[in-house]
């Protein structure tokens, strides 16, 4: 079995300003390139299901591309 091509996708996890620590639950989700392009925004954790979103989206691209996704967390307080 040949073994299937990885690509790299940046998960941005984008907290309030005032939670510095990005502990809290209401959080925006954004999917980027490693080179910094936006592929797809989920909204937030909390109200919008966004994790899950994510998730689904990820095994979606997995699925139809054939690919192992590897997937880089950054958390920032900029919202």
């Amino acid at each position: 079995m040949a073994r299937k091509k990885k690509v790299t996708i940046v998960q941005i996890q984008h907290y309030q300003k005032d939670d510095a620590e990005c502990e809290g639950d209401y959080y925006e989700i954004e999917l980027q390139t490693p080179e910094g392009k936006t592929i797809a925004t989920f909204g937030s954790y909390y109200d919008d299901k966004g994790m899950e979103k994510a998730e689904g989206f990820i095994k979606g691209v997995e699925y139809a591309l054939g690919v192992t996704v590897e997937i880089i967390v950054r958390n920032i307080a900029d919202r």
